[in-house]
């Protein structure tokens, strides 16, 4: 294998220097130069030949005219480079060298007509198979065996090339395989770091087709069939229709949960930092008369600012849900009437949140035993604990919410449902209730006292869509 590389490399050599003489005569390989016979040249004949060659010979002879001045004729010998094949076989010899090194042609500006930018990509392909992954191969192992101390190697640390950037196809045939890979459920983000773009958030988390769901969760489908009511023709096509809505629903609340919680640390931090600044003002004075004055003033004009914080993000969501509940149920939704819902849903939110707040701390200065410090431990519990209830019970809630007005828009009522036997019995109790549009399933005041609950549960407020409680995950159905 060594001696027919030197001998093609000796052939390239060869032709090469073939080559420059060829032009280097002027493209005249040989010429006879005939004297007559009574021309003697005698001892001079050495010095004729080198002002002959000089005469005729040469890249800037070519074309020229040659004056002889003894009555000498000459007469022209020629190979044209096509009878000596130079083109195939310098062609050749270059395709050999590039086969002992496994490169392809293409890398050393050789082009034939079998090559064509369709089958570019496989070329690259074969050249980092083929060529490039032995050397980096050995030069990874000496890297990692000279910069990494024993304990690095044992801890899993190497390096690595990444190749990865000559194996790029064109624009359409990525677009088409990374579509392919998100389908299949690859990370967007690790999509993103292949056209070294930054990631967004929340795209660490695959996605599946709505119709496929992992092997590993068919055992879970099994565990949480919906209770309640007989079996009959078709109860598995709805089955199967709940269950991908569900997904489609789990889905957006599980890509809008950072954004509700996001909204909702801004929203408790407000009300954290203030009432911890006024409890700094009034605490020496212990004046709770004044202090409850100030939270009243305070809570009055929070929910404006609740709003503007959480109103777009519920907005989107909604926009997102409502989409996807009307391609279920089938219906087209007005938008105006979204629109209306969606507005008369955050400023209930928003009501409903401030209210909260100031009846809880409200609550604290009335107690005779309590200080103005028993705030300061209240709002501080609610900076730890409170924005990620919130952005889980109104992800839940909101989804729900704007299920049942398309189902409502349809004509059709919703049922309360239940994800599996480990339930708590409360939501039991309500698994299987159907209503229309005005009804509800628990009005305020109504106990809820199932046999296993801890017991009565009094009801605050109507309930006409989950949660029950705090934590509460049921869903609605048609």
């Amino acid at each position: 294998m060594i001696g027919l590389a030197r001998e093609t490399v000796g052939l390239g050599l060869a032709a090469s220097e073939f080559h420059s003489r060829f032009y280097g005569d002027g493209t005249h390989p040989s010429v006879i130069v005939t004297i007559p016979p009574e021309v003697n040249l005698g001892d001079s004949e050495k010095e004729y030949k080198e002002r002959l060659k000089m005469t005729i010979s040469g890249l800037k002879n070519a074309h020229g005219v040659a004056v002889f001045a003894n009555g000498e004729t000459a007469n022209r010998l020629t190979m044209p480079l096509k009878d000596a094949q130079f083109v195939e076989s310098t062609q050749a010899n270059d395709m050999k060298i590039c086969g002992f090194y496994h490169v392809p042609p293409h890398k050393a500006a050789l082009f034939s007509k079998n090559t064509n930018r369709n089958n570019m990509e496989q070329e690259n392909q074969s050249y980092v198979d083929s060529c490039l992954i032995h050397w980096t191969t050995r030069w990874e192992q000496a890297i990692s065996h000279q910069l990494l101390t024993p304990e690095e190697r044992r801890d899993g640390l190497f390096f690595e090339f990444n190749l990865s950037g000559l194996l790029k196809g064109d624009t359409e045939a990525r677009g088409e395989f990374y579509k392919t890979l998100f389908n299949m459920g690859y990370p967007l983000n690790r999509i993103l770091a292949k056209e070294n773009e930054n990631p967004v958030e929340g795209g660490d988390e695959g996605y599946i087709q709505l119709n496929m769901i992992p092997i590993s969760k068919s055992g879970d489908l099994a565990d949480k069939q919906i209770e309640g009511g007989n079996d009959n023709e078709g109860a598995s096509v709805r089955r199967f229709a709940e269950k991908r809505s569900l997904l489609v629903r789990d889905r957006l609340a599980r890509q809008y949960h950072p954004l509700f919680l996001r909204a909702a640390e801004k929203i408790v931090n407000r009300e954290r930092l203030a009432v911890k600044r006024e409890i700094g003002k009034q605490e020496k004075e212990r004046a709770k008369s004044d202090m409850e004055t100030w939270l009243n003033n305070f809570y009055r004009a929070l929910p404006e600012y609740i709003k503007t914080e959480i109103g777009p993000v519920f907005q989107s969501f909604a926009r997102a849900v409502a989409d996807a509940s009307a391609e279920e149920i089938g219906v087209d939704l007005d938008e105006s009437e979204i629109a209306r819902f969606t507005g008369d849903y955050i400023e209930r939110y928003a009501q409903r949140h401030a209210g909260g707040s100031l009846g809880q701390l409200t609550a604290i200065l009335r107690d005779k035993e309590k200080e103005l410090s028993d705030l300061e431990v209240r709002v501080d519990e609610w900076g730890e604990t409170r924005a990620e209830k919130i952005a889980t019970n109104e992800t839940v809630r909101g989804s729900n919410a704007i299920f049942q007005l398309a189902a409502f828009s349809a004509g059709l009522g919703t049922f309360w449902r239940i994800r599996g036997a480990k339930t708590c019995p409360y939501c039991k109790e309500l698994n299987g209730r159907r209503v229309r549009s005005g009804e509800s399933f628990v009005n305020d005041g109504d106990e809820l006292n199932p046999e296993g609950g801890t017991g009565p549960m009094k009801i605050r407020g109507i309930k006409s869509h989950p949660p029950l409680h705090q934590g509460c995950d049921c869903y609605l159905s048609v």
